[in-house]
């Protein structure tokens, strides 16, 4: 009831925006055709894509992997999954473990958003891939070693990690976007649209993975390493195209 609340008064802070009185003259054609027909525009998208590899995946896989340790899950020879306990248990853990991934997220967005404002949106998207890779990498350590409770905390901060890929995602894409001053919102949208392939792609190829090795080791590894490939397409960009002026 008060979420619901809250999503009410959020959508209507909208009405507080100022709208714009002049606009610049739409040539759907050329505008359209000079957003495809550049190398650094091109960046952008591959950058949209392995940037958001992990988007969705992580945390599908994160969950899974986190209710099998608590042996709510029983992972069997091939990949296949089985319930290890009762469905409403089940239900209310994933959302808990959700919980703690989305407050991990906010903090991260709200953090690395300021980050990219005021210091610098290079050195926030170069911390948000290292954080991703480390947090990542620490789900590999051995659930005997560390236990639950510290396994939760490393999904926090996995979420944490994402969070701030989110917001200097976002602050890199939105600056580039004024490249295009007739079509800022279109130009956007595209780099939304790549950004949702590689959501699909990292569902795809890392299901592949999984139900080949049935490892979340290697599931994991591999997201970790992967990821990565969107430091070299940020990296060939002009810093003067993404950094505030």
């Amino acid at each position: 009831m008060i979420v619901g609340i809250l999503l009410i008064i959020v959508a209507f802070l909208i009405l507080t925006i100022k709208v714009a009185t002049t606009y610049p003259e739409v040539q759907i054609g050329s505008h359209m055709k000079s957003m495809f027909n550049n190398s650094r525009d091109w960046k952008v998208y591959l950058y949209s894509i392995f940037n958001s590899l992990l988007n969705q995946v992580i945390f599908i896989f994160l969950s899974i992997y986190i209710l099998i340790q608590m042996n709510l899950i029983e992972l069997k020879p091939g990949g296949s999954l089985s319930l290890g306990g009762t469905e409403a248990s089940l239900y209310v853990y994933q959302a808990n473990i959700s919980l703690i991934t989305s407050i991990g997220i906010i903090v991260g967005s709200v953090l690395g958003g300021r980050l990219s404002d005021l210091l610098s949106r290079r050195i926030s998207v170069y911390l948000s891939f290292l954080l991703s890779t480390v947090t990542i990498l620490l789900i590999l350590i051995d659930i005997n070693l560390i236990g639950i409770g510290v396994l939760l905390f490393f999904a926090g901060l996995i979420g944490f990690a994402m969070g701030i890929r989110i917001s200097s995602y976002t602050g890199v894409t939105g600056q580039i976007s004024k490249k295009h001053p007739e079509m800022i919102g279109t130009y956007f949208a595209i780099c939304m649209a790549f950004t949702n392939i590689g959501v699909v792609l990292g569902l795809f190829i890392t299901g592949i993975i999984f139900r080949m090795t049935a490892s979340f080791f290697i599931v994991f590894l591999f997201l970790a390493i992967m990821q990565n490939v969107g430091i070299i397409f940020f990296a060939l960009l002009n810093p003067e195209d993404y950094e505030p002026k």
